[in-house]
């Protein structure tokens, strides 16, 4: 998959998109301009695609300035990530499931959302990771890169 575009659904038995596609496929097809078609189904593929990865880059100590924002920031986009935020000591950035195993040589462990129980509001779903390895490009400036954990909502 490259450009960020969409993949195809995956239509086994175990996925919870399944259900929703073949509900979704039984709807009739609607008609655009020029008689071109659009079907229930081919909208949920566009929209099922894997989320990214949420990654925390911690910068190390000489390279937590603005400079040393900026340069880590390049090299991210350089390899393929995508820079979403920067505080002081740290970038947020994203990565494509496909990439994300490129880049580190593992696989995201995903977590799917948890809902409320007796101690908690629930858990976002998202993907986790021990440190991972630093690529070689970043290793001068970067301290360790994570995958950000899921948020647990507290109560009040």
């Amino acid at each position: 998959m490259t450009g960020g575009g969409f993949g195809p659904l995956q239509r086994d038995a175990s996925s919870p998109a399944h259900i929703w596609y073949e509900i979704l496929a039984s709807v009739p097809p609607l008609t655009g301009a020029g008689g071109d078609f659009v079907t229930a189904a081919s909208r949920l593929e566009a929209s099922t695609s894997s989320p990214p990865v949420k990654l925390q880059v911690l910068l190390r100590k000489a390279w937590r300035n603005a400079d040393g924002i900026e340069k880590v920031r390049t090299l991210l986009t350089e390899i393929g990530l995508k820079p979403t935020a920067s505080g002081a000591a740290t970038i947020s950035a994203e990565a494509q499931p496909e990439h994300f195993e490129t880049v580190f040589g593992v696989r995201p462990d995903s977590k799917p959302p948890r809902p409320p129980s007796g101690t908690d509001f629930g858990q976002s779903g998202g993907s986790v990771s021990s440190d991972l390895a630093v690529p070689d490009a970043l290793a001068p400036y970067v301290e360790s890169i994570s995958a950000a954990p899921p948020h647990v909502y507290l109560q009040n």
